[in-house]
């Protein structure tokens, strides 16, 4: 079930996948995969009850997730009051830097939809 996958979002991403963003910026290696997911998320919590049935997946922080995500705020302000509010990367040097990557992301999915959005990074939505 990817139901199961997505609940949780705020208590699951950071040690699986923010943790591991940190990692690969530090590294200087290729992080654009992890920031998808964050991005992903955001906007998947955003078309709960629009796009996707508002039980779709629940997290901890629903109510303040959608009253947030209500605002229909620009993309760098979505995720770093997301950010703020799950405590993703806390006061970690390469916070803002991940900020800025994962609200490119949300930019394509906002615009394009998740179709071309992974297009543009050569993920093929066909499968195996």
């Amino acid at each position: 079930r990817t139901a199961q996958i997505a609940n949780d979002g705020s208590q699951k991403l950071p040690q699986r996948i923010i943790a591991s963003a940190i990692e690969c910026l530090e590294a200087g290696t290729e992080l654009v995969h992890l920031t998808l997911v964050v991005a992903a998320w955001i906007a998947a919590c955003a078309a709960r009850g629009k796009s996707l049935p508002r039980g779709h997946f629940t997290d901890p922080l629903d109510a303040e997730l959608t009253a947030l995500l209500d605002q229909q705020l620009p993309a760098n302000e979505t995720v770093t009051a997301v950010f703020d509010l799950a405590g993703f990367a806390g006061d970690h040097a390469e916070r803002q830097t991940l900020i800025e990557l994962v609200a490119i992301h949300l930019v394509h999915l906002r615009r394009d939809g998740t179709t071309l959005a992974f297009a543009a990074l050569g993920i093929d939505g066909e499968g195996p």
